[in-house]
């Protein structure tokens, strides 16, 4: 037993030594021996239930622990427990190259995919950051935000571009030369609500997840050296986008989450028909009845989150 448990004991016998003295010391008058004796009794009582809870309370903040004959008993302490079940993270990645429907390609391409048929390959990149919160069983809900890019040349400095649509627009295959480089960039603004569904594997939490949201593109060409895009088509639309990751966990000696590392994969996302009037020059107009996805379809990424 502890030196303050020791000493609330030794209180607590003398109180008690106390009353069996007091309580016989009136013989002669019956009504004098029970008011003192009551208020003996409610005195003495209101004492040791004072005493019993500062012990408890001076026991419960002084340690987690206490050793009883040799036993080791855990007790809980007036510390706030606190919850990680809600933690922010940061994310960004790759998108896998996709093919993306262009009006025109360089005539010497350098380091690009292409077909006949107007199409490029291109890759981009994408970052974010969202809030996640933990339900009692294995679901996960939250909120993400995110950007996406993708650049995707259609004319170099010094060459002429060539495609079917130039040659619909002015009648020759090719345009004149063109003085600098034109990039067709894409830019897409998401929020999601996601929800995921984590199963534990070791150390590991394998997982697959959905999330709806609002996406809205930007779509235009820019050329080096001037400040306004030559074209430039804007559309926010709703989309689903399917998710899978696996998560690893950094904790502290006590079992508490600190840190969260992510590996994942996202996948699809809407399309769009861009259609431009002007673009280039005045009076040719670029519509794409084929559609391409605002963002590449598969993306790869990897993700930190704090507790």
């Amino acid at each position: 037993m502890s030196i303050q448990g020791r000493a609330v004991f030794n209180i607590i016998k003398d109180c008690w030594n106390y009353y069996q003295t007091n309580s016989i010391i009136v013989r002669t008058n019956f009504v004098l021996e029970f008011n003192s004796m009551g208020m003996n009794r409610y005195f003495l009582l209101s004492i040791l239930l004072q005493l019993v809870i500062m012990c408890n309370n001076s026991a419960m903040a002084q340690a987690d622990t206490i050793k009883y004959e040799g036993v080791k008993v855990i007790v809980p302490t007036n510390e706030k427990i606190e919850k990680d079940n809600t933690y922010f993270f940061i994310s960004g990645g790759y998108q896998i190259p996709a093919w993306y429907r262009v009006p025109m390609i360089p005539e010497f391409p350098v380091n690009m995919v292409v077909d006949g048929n107007m199409n490029v390959k291109a890759s981009g990149w994408f970052a974010g950051a969202g809030l996640m919160k933990r339900t009692r069983t294995r679901f996960e809900v939250g909120i993400t935000a995110d950007f996406f890019k993708t650049i995707i040349p259609v004319a170099y400095g010094g060459q002429r571009s060539t495609s079917d649509w130039v040659l619909e627009q002015s009648g020759v295959l090719t345009t004149d030369v063109i003085e600098n480089n034109i990039n067709r960039m894409g830019e897409v603004i998401s929020i999601r609500a996601t929800v995921r569904y984590k199963i534990p594997i070791g150390k590991f939490r394998v997982w697959g997840g959905v999330s709806p949201g609002t996406f809205s593109s930007k779509i235009y060409f820019q050329q080096d050296g001037k400040a306004e895009p030559l074209g430039n088509y804007r559309q926010t639309l709703l989309g689903l986008n399917y998710q899978a990751g696996v998560d690893l966990a950094v904790k502290n000696k006590k079992g508490k989450n600190l840190m969260l590392f992510t590996f994942f994969s996202d996948f699809a996302g809407p399309m769009v028909e861009e259609r431009m009037i002007s673009l280039f020059k005045p009076g040719w107009e670029f519509l794409n009845t084929k559609g391409n996805f605002i963002m590449n379809p598969v993306r790869l990424g990897f993700a930190v989150g704090f507790h």
